[in-house]
């Protein structure tokens, strides 16, 4: 019977210091949100957005190192045979020689930012990348790309899916792909 009053008591004192305590904002209710993040392989990229209103956010990215793309789809391009032996032109399918994956360099995107809840947000906005197929063979892209995050204290994790015409330094064909990024890991500060 002693011990009711006891957790009584205790509930009281508990319950009144956590009234007292304030909620910190989110990173995403931030005016000025920035952030650095990591893709596999070895690619680092820092983001910046600035809250306009509740709802409007903007920014960009810059990204530098060996990220690399997954292909979703399955193009096909004219593939320049020995060029320094006038071989032939054939077409041929980019998996085949990509074995389904792309390596970014260097890439710069602008964003809108949309917050669906306190912890969850999505990216979406042009970008335009330069990179590797097949360790040496460079190609530009440009399109569309679409991230979602978990956002939880300073970390967050997510994905990025990608649409976007692809050249080759082999072809001077430009194909239409889709790619994803399947894991996105960063901080905010």
């Amino acid at each position: 019977m002693r011990l009711i009053p006891i957790l009584f008591i205790i509930f009281i004192l508990f319950s009144g210091s956590l009234i007292a305590q304030e909620k910190k904002p989110s990173i995403l209710q931030k005016k000025n949100q920035s952030c650095f993040e990591f893709e596999p392989f070895i690619s680092f990229s820092y983001s910046y957005a600035h809250k306009f209103n509740p709802n409007f956010t903007l920014g960009a990215r810059a990204q530098m190192g060996f990220s690399v793309r997954l292909l979703l789809t399955n193009p096909s391009v004219h593939y320049k045979g020995d060029q320094y032996d006038g071989g032939p032109v054939y077409l041929q399918e980019v998996r085949s020689f990509s074995n389904g994956y792309f390596t970014d360099i260097f890439k710069f995107q602008c964003f809108y930012r949309f917050s669906h809840t306190e912890h969850f947000y999505f990216d979406f906005g042009p970008y335009a990348a330069f990179g590797m197929v097949n360790e040496m063979e460079g190609g530009r892209s440009f399109g569309a790309e679409g991230s979602a995050f978990f956002a939880w204290k300073r970390l967050h994790i997510g994905t990025r899916i990608l649409a976007g015409w692809q050249t080759f330094g082999f072809s001077d064909d430009i194909v239409f792909a889709l790619f994803s990024v399947p894991i996105v890991i960063g901080v905010h500060f």
